[in-house]
């Protein structure tokens, strides 16, 4: 990265900032946009994909509507949540067969102290 003294760190900006201050309503989400969304965990579904992947797939909801959440192995998030549990939820917004989704978003329990 050429950083060889102090200086250079210091001058060394980041190729991009995310910010993670802002939720937005489900409802206002735009695709291809990176957002973050408060949410509830209303229903959980964990399934085999070809060979040995393995897929799961969440539905969040606020009160604007609801968010398809799909994680690809990843089968641990299965056992990290559950229904009801309160989530932010960071990722770029897509659609896909006329859902509003996020593939392999960073996700975090509200009050989990992250």
């Amino acid at each position: 990265m050429g950083i060889t003294n102090v200086l250079d760190l210091l001058l060394h900006y980041p190729r991009r900032y995310a910010d993670r201050s802002h939720p937005t309503a489900i409802a206002d989400l735009v695709e291809g946009v990176e957002a973050m969304v408060v949410a509830r965990v209303h229903s959980l579904v964990a399934r085999a994909a070809r060979g040995r992947r393995s897929v799961v797939e969440l539905i969040a909801i606020d009160a604007t509507g609801r968010l398809v959440i799909i994680f690809f192995n990843q089968p641990y998030r299965r056992d990290q949540l559950h229904e009801g549990d309160e989530v932010t939820v960071f990722g770029r917004v897509e659609r896909y067969r006329g859902r509003v989704q996020m593939t392999n978003p960073i996700v975090d329990l509200v009050g989990d102290q992250t």
